[in-house]
């Protein structure tokens, strides 16, 4: 989870900041290969997220018995997962990245509140 949220987020904050990155002369996945491939790349590590995350629940199977478990991974990670995949299509500008960069950031923090979470089950 840690990885590929992290790479989601770390597209989306490449390509956020390609201005400043071009004239910094850095060699991001944007500069690089072009703002059209690294949403791609970004919704990838997305849509991994969004099947891993199920597996590993079913696969515990503790977890995969609690209904708040369940609600958790639906309300704060799923759910906000879809709608950063949706913006990941629709963004344009870097205000639109900026936004869709705080909310990878919060299912992020989604994930590791939900290990606190399973800790106490």
């Amino acid at each position: 989870f840690a990885f590929l949220s992290t790479m989601f987020r770390e597209i989306v904050k490449d390509i956020e900041d390609l201005d400043g990155d071009k004239e910094s002369g850095c060699r991001t996945a944007p500069i690089a290969w072009g703002v059209k491939t690294s949403k791609w790349i970004a919704g990838f590590f997305g849509i991994l997220l969004l099947v891993f995350v199920p597996l590993m629940i079913q696969q515990i199977p503790s977890l995969n018995e609690q209904m708040s478990t369940w609600g958790f991974v639906i309300l704060l990670i799923l759910l906000p997962l879809l709608v950063a995949l949706y913006l990941l299509i629709v963004s344009k500008d870097k205000k639109a990245y900026h936004r869709l960069s705080q909310l990878a950031k919060f299912i992020m923090l989604s994930g590791i509140l939900f290990l606190v979470f399973i800790l106490y089950l």
